[in-house]
């Protein structure tokens, strides 16, 4: 279960209503964006190491027409089109008409793996390409928008349905083969290192609850040691001990909010070593006590089921 902690959203409007040049380019006094909201976090992830994670983005043009520089061209947006990307190539906003607004989603790419996104998508996503869908053609722009304020709801029940269903809305949104344009071209020289990094993430994925030293990862796809922490690196902005750590940590937060098992073995289940350095972990990344962390959603989930029962 992703937390609504994974997600980063916020909304951007056209702060005083100038329009754009039809032809998309900008005029050199280019717009000035506002972005209202607060991003959806209940925990925030302290370590610099870790906020340097590449991450997915999606910008969704909720509203009239919006530009972006993509490496090929400018390209316009009408409501309920979206570009999706992640890694260095995330398109610019160049500008937006009168009253356009557009939601900007952010997700790490390791907290990606739970949304069990069709895989050719999600390797070209990594290789660099960044692709134009429409919500039009797979979902209703509405209930996509509905999911959206259902997140930003104070009810944990409504939120927890909310996010499940917009986990499925992405999902079906990757299976892009019938309805999608590519609007990047990826930098062909990083496809052999995309894909290797990629096979890393996925051994990790299946193995993280073991014992897993890298050199099991890296002996797994046959690369040197170093070479292959370097490449890991390199392509994914984090270590692979951060990324162990990562899968590791967020599982145990998903056991701790949707079972009764005790922190010992939630700990171990999640494959960390000992207790002590669980707590250590789980401190870092949701600024709380694994004990406090579960008391304090199950209040929330109590007061909200409470809510709607009156």
């Amino acid at each position: 279960m992703l937390s609504s902690g994974h997600f980063d959203i916020k909304e951007i409007k056209n702060l005083h209503g100038t329009s754009s040049r039809s032809d998309g380019q900008s005029d050199h006094c280019i717009t000035r964006l506002s972005k209202l909201g607060e991003s959806i976090t209940e925990s925030t992830l302290t370590s610099t190491d870790i906020q340097q994670e590449r991450y997915h983005q999606i910008d969704i043009v909720t509203k009239e027409r919006c530009y972006f520089q993509t490496d090929r061209s400018v390209i316009a947006l009408e409501a309920g089109e979206l570009l999706w990307s992640h890694k260095d190539y995330h398109p610019t906003l160049l500008n937006m008409t009168n009253a356009a607004s557009l939601l900007q989603i952010r997700f790490p790419i390791l907290q990606a793996i739970d949304l069990q996104l069709c895989k050719n998508f999600e390797l070209e996503l990594l290789y660099g390409k960044v692709f134009r869908l429409t919500v039009k053609r797979a979902i209703d722009l509405q209930q996509f928008l509905q999911r959206i304020e259902d997140i930003r709801a104070e009810e944990s029940v409504m939120k927890d349905i909310a996010l499940e269903e917009f986990k499925l809305i992405l999902r079906r949104l990757s299976q892009y083969k019938n309805h999608t344009e590519t609007v990047s071209t990826p930098v062909i020289a990083k496809r052999k290192a995309c894909y290797q990094a990629y096979r890393m993430v996925a051994y990790i994925t299946e193995h993280f609850q073991d014992d897993l030293p890298i050199e099991k990862i890296t002996s797994n796809i046959g690369l040197n040691k170093n070479f292959a922490m370097g490449l890991f690196k390199k392509v994914m902005g984090l270590s692979l001990l951060e990324c162990i750590t990562s899968i590791r940590v967020h599982h145990a937060e998903r056991l701790l909010i949707t079972t009764d098992d005790d922190i010992t073995s939630i700990a171990f289940a999640s494959g960390f070593s000992s207790l002590s350095r669980f707590y250590e972990v789980f401190g870092k990344y949701f600024r709380d006590s694994p004990k406090r962390y579960r008391s304090n959603y199950r209040k929330k989930l109590k007061v909200s089921t409470s809510n709607d029962t009156t």
